[in-house]
C-alpha cells in the first residue's frame, strides 16, 4: 500500500510539473489560433484532459464542452492517436483487447487494421486529425509530446468546431502550429531531436 501511494503521488507530480512547463506554451496556442488548446496523458486504455486553455479572442463564443479531469476513448480522438501511435505493436494489441474499438461517431476508427495503417501515418507525418471521430461537428490537430529520452508522455491538441477547424486550414498552419508547440514544450522537458 504504502509503495502504490508514492508511485500515485510521483505520477500526479510527473504531471504538475508537465502542466506548470506546457501552460506558456498552450496559452500562446491558444491566442494565436483562437483556439481551445488540450493537454492530456495516456492513463490505461482512455485520454485523461489534465489542462485546457481556451482562447479569449474566440469569434464565436463556442466553448469546447471537455474539462481538465474528463475521460476520453483513446482510439476515437486525436490525442489519444498520438499517444497510440508511440506504443509497441504487443502494447497496441494489448490496448485493442482491452479497450476495444467502439464506435462513437460513424467516422470513429473501429476495425483494428485500419487503425494500425492509420497510427503509422500518424508516426510518419508528426501529426494527427479527429475528423469528427469523437464528437460530430468537432474536429481536433494533435501532436505529441515527448520527454527527456523521446518518448511520447503526453499530447497537445487544438479542438474546435468543424466549421472552423477546416481541412484546409490544418494544411496551411494549424499542423505546423501544433508540431511547432508539442516541440517546445518537449524541449523544455528535455528532449533533443537526433539525441
Amino acid at each position: 500500500m504504502g509503495f502504490k501511494l508514492v508511485e500515485l503521488g510521483n505520477c500526479l507530480l510527473n504531471q504538475l510539473d508537465l502542466r506548470t512547463e506546457a501552460k506558456p506554451f498552450l496559452a500562446d496556442l491558444a491566442k494565436t489560433t483562437q483556439e481551445t488548446v488540450h493537454l492530456v496523458i495516456l492513463d490505461k486504455n482512455e485520454v485523461l484532459y489534465i489542462d485546457k486553455v481556451e482562447s479569449d479572442d474566440n469569434p464565436s463564443g463556442l466553448r469546447m464542452a471537455s474539462r481538465v479531469g474528463s475521460r476520453t476513448p483513446a482510439h476515437s480522438c486525436a490525442v489519444g492517436k498520438v499517444l497510440l501511435a508511440d506504443l509497441s505493436e504487443e502494447k497496441l494489441d494489448e490496448f485493442i483487447k482491452g479497450a476495444g474499438l467502439p464506435k462513437i461517431t460513424e467516422n470513429t476508427i473501429s476495425d483494428p487494421i485500419r487503425l494500425k495503417e492509420h497510427l503509422k501515418l500518424v508516426r510518419s507525418q508528426g501529426y494527427v486529425v479527429d475528423d469528427e471521430e469523437n464528437e460530430k461537428g468537432i474536429r481536433c490537430v494533435a501532436a505529441p509530446i515527448r520527454n527527456e529520452i523521446g518518448r511520447v508522455v503526453a499530447a497537445t491538441s487544438i479542438s474546435g468546431p468543424a466549421i472552423r477547424i477546416t481541412r484546409k486550414r490544418i494544411q496551411e498552419s494549424l499542423n505546423n502550429e501544433i508540431i511547432e508547440t508539442a516541440l517546445k514544450i518537449s524541449r523544455k522537458l528535455g528532449f533533443r531531436e537526433g539525441g
